[in-house]
């Protein structure tokens, strides 16, 4: 992995298409500060990032097409086939309203054709409907409306209606919730679902101090040592994404650095061994309510001073 390009590594869908190996995300802090995304959606395109993931909820759909339209119309006028462009639909149907409805609303706001990703950014405001809802997210796809549907955040219980027909789910996903995250990924991996990860960074940025970090500092000095290359921590928790087989999104500010880890050498499977065991030992999500965190991190407790 370490000799491919930044620009050009992607992974299929089971259509064939292509996703690209890391996505720059317009998320849920610009939807709780209200800011405008032009500027960092510049910035990340100027970057060399090709995927740019926003959605309804995170009111980013108006403000990205502006960074968008100028991109494309720049000096090198690249096409928009270069882009990759994901955008997902979160309340539930209004009566009458279809799928469909909502996806136009989004290309009317992105001022584009198609997407090339189109998501059910959660379950929880369709339960009951998933089935039919899974069914009119195909008939957006046949119309080329969306080059590729998936779904977000959905659980176990939730594939069951249509599991086989499933193309990709992102999902919160760091050394600190891979416990929690584990009958997602298996049941994702035996039905050939790409996983796409949000909150990757969230050890650094929003739990520093915990049990990984010395494993980082410990990394960063070998690597320095074996390669002459002065790896960030950022740059090590992607590795660690993508030796799972996940594909990041990232809002973080360094993007140029952490385009360029794909092609930096990998870190050791010790190493992402080493990870593993030190993020088992505590759960922390970065993006769940602080009561439900407390429950979450009450539970994670009593399995350690319950486990053999």
């Amino acid at each position: 992995m370490a000799t491919e390009s930044a620009t050009t590594l992607s992974r299929k869908f089971h259509n064939g298409n292509k996703i690209p190996w890391i996505g720059y995300g317009t998320g849920t802090s610009f939807k709780r500060h209200a800011t405008d995304a032009v500027e960092t959606v510049m910035t990340a395109l100027s970057a060399g990032f090709t995927h740019i993931d926003c959605a309804e909820l995170y009111n980013t759909e108006e403000s990205l097409v502006i960074a968008l339209q100028k991109y494309l119309s720049g000096p090198s006028r690249p096409p928009r086939d270069t882009i990759f462009l994901t955008t997902k639909f979160y309340d539930a149907l209004e009566p009458g309203q279809t799928v469909r409805d909502r996806l136009k609303g989004s290309l009317r706001r992105l001022q584009v054709d198609y997407v090339d990703l189109y998501l059910v950014h959660t379950p929880m405001s369709h339960l009951g409907r998933l089935k039919d809802i899974w069914k009119q997210m195909e008939e957006v796809q046949r119309e080329g409306l969306a080059k590729n549907i998936g779904v977000s955040n959905f659980r176990v219980k939730d594939y069951e209606e249509f599991i086989d027909e499933a193309e990709i789910t992102p999902i919160e996903y760091s050394p600190y919730v891979m416990e929690a995250a584990r009958p997602i990924l298996a049941l994702q991996e035996k039905h050939g679902i790409l996983t796409v990860s949000y909150g990757g960074l969230t050890p650094l940025h929003k739990f520093k101090g915990g049990p990984i970090d010395p494993i980082l500092s410990t990394i960063r000095e070998r690597y320095s040592k074996d390669h002459g290359i002065d790896i960030s921590e950022e740059q090590i928790l992607t590795k660690w994404t993508l030796a799972k087989g996940v594909l990041p999104i990232t809002q973080k500010e360094r993007l140029v650095s952490i385009l360029k880890t794909v092609e930096l050498p990998d870190i050791q499977q010790a190493e992402i061994e080493q990870i593993d065991k030190a993020g088992l030992t505590e759960h922390h999500r970065g993006y769940v309510s602080a009561r439900r965190q407390r429950i979450l991190e009450a539970l994670m407790t009593l399995r350690v001073l319950h486990s053999p």
